[in-house]
């Protein structure tokens, strides 16, 4: 018999509850994916259709290797385009047409590739001593060069050092002459001219021939040095000894006295005297 005070209660089956809970989970997740892939994204990936993805990289600069040359090269035509009158440091060096001649005392092969020329007076001692110490500064290079001497006093009241100069050479004794010269301090007379010839074999006699037979000779081709001298600008420098390598005087712009070895080094081998010379030549005819 039914109780008519105590109410019946029906429950849900326990499998049904749970179809109700899938059922809820499904659709939670349908959704969420749905709204992703509105967004362009899964969940998990991104949806077939989406292009990949990019990502972008900063551009590294265009390096274009360039040669110490194609440097130099811009750099002096940047200069040019500024200052059309800009010139190397070697461009401008000056080249002289300094000749040399037969009667000019010599050292070394006329065939040399490099030619020295000394414009100097013997008789000066601050002069000797100057040729002296450049005489040892490219003693190693002697081999290369023909070493030319010529006349340019001091005092143009005094020649003795140009004519025992030319007695030594006519009389085949000139190197050994210039020794005994570059070995004398201070002043010399014409005593000591005299008494260096003899003691390299050429006594009084022998002098006193060379001198009766040739001093016209002498003198003129003195002369003839001291006008080239006068021709090249030397005396307006003021300074004696001047020295040339291939027609470039030393201590003008660029080319310190110092550095005459290295000069002597590059010509022999057919450089320029600097890299890239490019000069101006002037002629000296006497």
């Amino acid at each position: 018999m039914l109780n008519p005070f105590k109410s019946e209660t029906k429950t849900l089956p326990v499998f049904m509850l749970a179809g109700i809970f899938l059922l809820v989970g499904v659709i939670i997740r349908v959704g969420a994916s749905l709204y992703m892939f509105i967004d362009g994204y899964s969940l998990d990936r991104r949806p077939a259709s989406a292009e990949p993805l990019r990502v972008e990289r900063p551009k590294a600069p265009l390096i274009i290797e360039r040669t110490d040359d194609d440097l130099q090269g811009n750099v002096f035509k940047d200069m040019h385009t500024k200052y059309p009158g800009y010139q190397k440091k070697s461009q401008q060096l000056v080249k002289q047409d300094v000749a040399y001649f037969s009667y000019n005392p010599a050292q070394g092969d006329i065939n040399a590739p490099v030619q020295v020329v000394i414009f100097s007076d013997s008789g000066c001692a601050s002069c000797r001593s100057a040729v002296n110490h450049f005489l040892k500064s490219i003693e190693g290079e002697r081999n290369n060069i023909l070493l030319v001497y010529k006349f340019m006093p001091v005092d143009d009241k005094n020649s003795s050092g140009g004519i025992f100069d030319q007695v030594a050479w006519r009389a085949n004794v000139f190197d050994a002459y210039q020794k005994e010269i570059l070995a004398v301090n201070g002043p010399l007379t014409t005593d000591d001219y005299l008494e260096s010839l003899e003691r390299v074999g050429v006594d009084l006699s022998w002098q006193q021939k060379i001198m009766r037979e040739a001093m016209t000779d002498i003198v003129e081709v003195n002369q003839k040095d001291v006008e080239q001298a006068r021709r090249l600008g030397l005396y307006k420098r003021g300074r004696v000894p001047v020295f040339f390598i291939n027609g470039y005087r030393l201590g003008q712009a660029y080319l310190p006295e110092q550095d005459a070895a290295a000069y002597i080094q590059r010509l022999a081998i057919k450089q320029d005297i600097i890299a890239d010379v490019s000069h101006e030549t002037t002629s000296d005819t006497p």
